[in-house]
This record gives C-alpha cells, structure tokens and sequence, in this order.
C-alpha cells in the first residue's frame, strides 16, 4: 500500500472513530454509572448530573472513556455530584491496563471500604484522574484514599480529604515500581501509621505544586505524617507545602528509611510535629536524601532528636536550605540538624534560630561548607552573622540588601537567577555567584516559576513562634 493510502485509510478510521463517539447521560440515559460504562465504547464520554449515586467497584474495563460531571471545574458541581460506595467495596477499580485516555473527572468519590484503594484502586494501569474530591473513604491496609499497585495514574488538581487506612498512605499510597504523579492536589487531614498524606513502598511517585497538610499518624506509633517512603523509594517532591503534619517515631513531616532516596526541592517544610526523632525530615537506615532550595521552619521534636531534620545510618545533601526557628525539648539534642552514625553534607545553607543546639552530631562525618550558623561551625566558608531576613510580600526568611548572605555561598555555584536577569528588582544588588540560603544557588529559579501558591495552601502558619513562617511569593515568572 503506498503512502498516500496509508494516510487515506489512517484518516478515514479517525473519522468514523470521531463520528461513533457518543456522549451518554446518568440519569438519563441510564440509572447507574456502572450501566452506561458498560453501554460505552473507547472514546465515548458518560456525562453524570449531579447528585448522589450508591454504586462500588465500578470498572472501565479496559475502555478509553471520559467518565465526568456536568463541570469539573466547578467545585460546587463537583461537590453535588457524589458517588457513594456506601461501605461496599473500592468505589472505582482500576484493573484493565487503562491508560491516560480512561478519564475520572469533576466527582467526588466516597463511602469506599475495601484492604486497599478504598476510594480508587489502580493496579498496572494508568488513568487520568482529575478534579476528583476523594473524601472519607477507609482501607483496611493501604491507599485510603487512592492506592496504586504497579500502577502510575495521573493525579491533576485532586482533593484526598479525610481518609484512612490501617497501614499505609491515608491520602494515597504506592507499591511495587508504581509511578504515579501527583499535580496540584491536597493531601489533607487523612490517617495512617505509614504516611498518613502519602506512602510509597519500592515506588517513585512524583509530588508537584501540591499542599500535604495536617495529616497524621496515631497515638505511640507511625511514622511519616506527612509523607513515607520505605524500601528502595525515590519518590520527588517538588514546589510543595508539607505542613502541620504529626508522627510519633518518626518524620513529622516527611519520613524514608531502607534504601530510600527521596528528592525534595523548593519545597517549604513547616509546622509539623514528632515525638522522637525528625519534626521535619527523618531518614534512617542507608537512605539518601537530597535536599535543595528548601525551608525547614518551625517543625517540633517533642521528646527526642532533630527538630528540623534527623538523619541516622545514611547519607543525607544538603544545599540551599534555610533550617531555621526548628525546636527539640531536649538539651543539645540538634533543634535544628541532629546527624547519628551518618554522613551528612550542608552547602550553602542557613542554619540558625533552631532551639536546643543549630547543629549537633553523633559519629559518622557532618560536612558543612559555606553556611551561615549562629554560634558558628568549622568549615571552609562558613561564617555566623545575622541574615538580615526581609519579608518581601508574603516572602519570609529573605537575606534584605547588603545580607552577608549574598554572593556568599559555595564560590563553584552560581545562582539560577540573579540581578542580571530582566526581571531581578534593581534595588538588590545580587551577583552571579550563589548566595546562602533557599533562594540561592543553580535551583532558585525553581522559586521564581511559583506564580501562586500550590493547592490549598495558606500563607501562614499558626505554629510559628517567632515570625510568620508563610514562604510563597506571588512573583512574575522568570
């Protein structure tokens, strides 16, 4: 067949596909969701009116449909439209290799009850989930909210409120090589002992723009309120808000142990609550996070080590970090960095205002390079003077004009963005080389594309002590 009739036939075939797709209305074209995704072929839309519709386990099977309400993106229609599973089961399955052409969109998802993915379960496959609310939904294991198991949907401008599980990821969790990414969500006040917003076991998800929040683990157990990742995980988390999250043993706000290697980049850390170890971050156990551009402010250690970040037998990158107003109750015990049996770099970073010691060290080799701590440090660079903090906006923890933080930091570094760029304001003089702190250095840009704040999030928070601890600047993008 010659080319011409190639394309002649691929466009005759796009044709009648366009020609047979069909929009199918519940209620009325059928009572139930599952009747009309079973009445639809690929590339049909099933369209549900709003109101509440007592149906679980439902299944594409395979098909390449939009399943949606009137207006995903209205949140009051979105709110209406309601499916219950009323106890029964997960409320959508996801099991038949669907891809991102199989769309969940604009519902709100609840009542599911099932060992995992009470809310929505994927396993080796790939949907599109968008504008979903996903609220109240219980796993008796994983995913109270959403689990994936080999599994790597799509997560865009989700809501996972208020949901359980019994081990792992109240908001969502990930297993065996899942993939999943999660776009400008909020992951809020849901339980679990192994991250109660997140859990990633041997799996990858990627967490952008998004807000995790006041969520929890229970009483004299759990770890990893905000987000977990045990063996082998690598999940990357970028351009977030991890807020307001409690744990006992471990990572208030984040928690990885056994061969995990997070990467965490201009994302603020702030107001979460331990009892152990890591009101921030915790990592244990061969793990290696990397962390860069990041704000770790005002996180609590209530009775144990590490009030901004606790590392112990592994290996933990430091650089731009601002680690500041963090607080453990107990003597000398690293309010803001404590590093046991491991080697941990710090480059370029803030460290000061931390109650109970900046800095403090147990074994293992502690490298820090270019840094501004209170009370000092030894190191090549690194010097202890007043940062000279500004608010630009609702912008905290920024080094003001003639900071000695500027054009200060690792001199092999130069900032992403600095005053000969266009748009860098002419009153702040900032030359090319990196300056200490979370704006600085190659990643700063990272900042400048944050246009608004991710989903959800407050400019404030309530727990800080000493200043306003809201870290999300409204600029123009760079």
């Amino acid at each position: 067949m010659s080319r011409g009739s190639v394309g002649g036939a691929l466009c005759l075939c796009l044709a009648t596909i366009a020609a047979r797709a069909a929009t199918i209305d519940v209620p009325g074209d059928h009572a139930t969701i599952q009747g009309a995704i079973d009445a639809a072929i690929s590339g049909d839309t099933v369209m549900i009116s709003p109101g509440i519709y007592r149906e679980s386990a439902l299944r594409y099977a395979g098909k390449g449909i939009v399943l949606r309400s009137i207006d995903p993106e209205d949140p009051a229609i979105v709110d209406a439209t309601v499916v219950d599973g009323d106890g029964g089961a997960s409320v959508f399955i996801f099991d038949g290799g669907e891809d991102t052409a199989s769309v969940l969109s604009g519902l709100t998802i609840t009542g599911g009850s099932a060992d995992e993915g009470a809310g929505v379960f994927c396993a080796s496959a790939s949907p599109l989930i968008y504008r979903c609310r996903i609220v109240d939904n219980v796993a008796f294991s994983n995913g109270g909210g959403i689990h994936c198991d080999a599994a790597s949907p799509i997560i865009h401008g989700c809501e996972l409120v208020s949901n359980n599980a019994q081990h792992g990821g109240g908001g969502i969790s990930c297993m065996l090589g899942s993939r999943p990414r999660v776009v400008d969500c909020t992951l809020a006040d849901n339980g679990a002992s192994r991250g109660g917003g997140a859990y990633c076991f041997a799996s990858s998800p990627s967490i952008e723009r998004s807000r995790v929040s006041g969520n929890f683990c229970p009483p004299s157990e759990g770890v990893g309120g905000g987000i977990a990742a045990y063996f082998f995980s690598a999940p990357r988390i970028e351009a977030c808000v991890i807020d307001s999250n409690t744990a006992y043993l471990g990572g208030g706000g984040v928690w990885c142990d056994y061969y995990c290697a997070p990467s965490i980049s201009a994302t603020a850390i702030t107001g979460n609550e331990v009892q152990v170890s890591g009101g921030g971050i915790a990592a244990y156990d061969d793990s290696t996070p990397t962390l860069a551009n990041c704000v770790i402010a005002s996180n609590e250690c209530l009775g144990g080590w590490g009030g901004g970040l606790y590392t112990e037998f592994g290996r933990a990158s430091i650089a731009n970090c601002l680690i500041a107003d963090n607080l453990t109750h107990y003597t000398r015990q690293g309010g803001g960095v404590y590093a046991h049996a491991s080697s941990t770099t710090v480059v370029s970073s803030i460290i000061r205002d931390n109650t109970n010691a900046e800095i403090q060290a147990l074994a293992g080799t502690l490298t820090v390079t270019w840094c501004n701590v209170e009370g000092g440090w030894p190191g090549e660079g690194n010097l202890d003077e007043d940062p000279a903090f500004i608010t630009v906006g609702v912008f905290d923890y920024i080094p003001g004009r003639g900071s000695p933080c500027i054009d200060r930091g690792d001199p092999s570094q130069e900032d992403g963005v600095w005053d000969a760029h266009p748009l860098w304001p002419v009153r702040y003089p900032n030359g090319a080389r990196s300056d200490i702190g979370a704006y600085g250095g190659p990643g700063n840009r990272a900042w400048a594309r944050l246009t608004r704040p991710p989903a959800g999030a407050s400019l404030s928070q309530p727990r800080s002590r000493r200043r306003s601890n809201s870290v999300w600047l409204l600029m123009r993008r760079i």
